[in-house]
């Protein structure tokens, strides 16, 4: 269950960039909560690291050398906990999603009916932002699909990846005049941040794109042969 984090953030980090630039709005997780959920990340992987033999067996997978990593000291698997957390507390962030344009108007409307006195209305949840029930339930039966798999494979990962993928907010709140001065002050960095931000489809679509050229052109043109089978090439795969 710990690996589909760090897979999730390698194909979809333009779609975590919204988590991240929360990171300054203070919507970082509790001191307590994440040494616990690390604590059973620790626990898990001390207890459970199983390795199914024909993981390192055939080196044609990717996964084949991403444990040879894990596998090079004992202490580098440990050291991976923190990964793993990150990971996973970027990737139940974007759930949740941003304000859209229209909850911030109800805000902006909010704290101006407070200025003048008048009750503020209430509103109902917006319609992008993710219910925790979900979470909750896509979590356990991710957890359910991925404890009992005998090995660790990225087509496992596909199922869980597109429901989470389908169930992240698009919309973005629209930035006002004085926001668009704060951020021409930021400077260049802040502006490009922000503009990959708002064009992240087009970035992530990009990425894919990039993805399936590097993973075509290995299989093609970076094959290799087994000693024991000479003159069959072998191709990776995922």
């Amino acid at each position: 269950m710990l690996y589909i984090w760090p897979c999730i953030v390698f194909f979809s980090w333009p779609a975590l960039l919204p988590s991240i630039a929360r990171l300054s709005r203070k919507t970082l997780p509790r001191v307590p909560v994440a040494l616990a959920v690390m604590g059973l990340m620790l626990l898990a992987v001390h207890l459970n690291t199983v390795i199914h033999p024909f993981t390192l067996a055939d080196n044609r997978h990717y996964v084949f050398y991403v444990f040879r990593i894990l596998l090079r000291h004992t202490a580098i698997k440990y050291a991976a906990v923190p990964v793993y957390f990150t990971c996973a507390w970027l990737v139940i962030d974007a759930l949740g999603g941003m304000p859209t344009t229209s909850e911030s108007k109800v805000r902006q409307k909010t704290k101006r009916d407070k200025g003048h006195g008048q009750t503020p209305p209430t509103r109902s949840m917006p319609e992008e932002s993710t219910r925790v029930s979900f979470v909750l339930v896509w979590l356990f039966a991710t957890t359910l699909s991925l404890v009992t798999a005998p090995l660790v494979e990225p087509r496992y990962f596909i199922i869980p990846w597109l429901v989470w993928r389908m169930n992240i907010p698009v919309e973005l709140p629209r930035e006002d005049s004085h926001d668009e001065n704060e951020a021409r002050k930021k400077g260049v960095v802040y502006q490009t941040f922000s503009w990959v931000v708002s064009n992240r489809l087009w970035v992530e679509t990009a990425w894919y794109l990039l993805i399936n050229f590097v993973t075509c052109y290995v299989f093609l043109y970076k094959g290799f042969e087994w000693p024991q089978e000479p003159g069959n090439i072998q191709r990776f795969m995922w």
